[in-house]
């Protein structure tokens, strides 16, 4: 294994590449300073608790969705959280997903919300895969 400055060096650059890539933005380097501050385990605590928690939103939206009546409002709630906390942790295509989501739900589409919640499983995976490489 290598030193503290070559881990933290690798990094920074693997965030950096997310960072050009679009996968993360600028509130993920305001939560590595958190980490840096104030507690360094702080990313490696939150990356797990804002994956259980997406994933849980997903599931919760997934279901209503699949009801043959959709509940639109509480929908538009598993939403809002789950934008709120792409945005904590700084993944604007997921975020960008999810202010499409609630749009498809203002319209009450329901063909337009279950392409978009496809959209949003794509973003979220794609970027959990992303940050299970912060983590190693």
């Amino acid at each position: 294994m290598g030193s503290y400055e070559e881990l933290d060096r690798e990094l920074r650059l693997l965030v950096k590449v997310m960072q050009e890539q679009g996968v993360l933005d600028e509130q993920f380097g305001i939560v590595q300073a958190i980490r840096e501050i104030n507690d360094p385990l702080f990313v490696v605590d939150l990356i797990p608790m804002f994956c259980k928690d997406a994933e849980a939103g997903i599931l919760d939206m997934t279901k209503l969705l699949n009801q043959s009546v959709v509940n639109y409002h509480d929908l538009k709630e598993f939403c809002i959280k789950l934008k709120g906390s792409a945005s904590m942790i700084g993944a604007p295509l997921l975020m960008n997903a999810c202010t499409d989501l609630c749009g498809a739900i203002d319209h009450m589409s329901k063909e337009r919300c279950m392409t978009t919640l496809t959209r949003i499983k794509h973003e979220y995976n794609f970027l959990k895969g992303n940050l299970k490489g912060i983590l190693r």
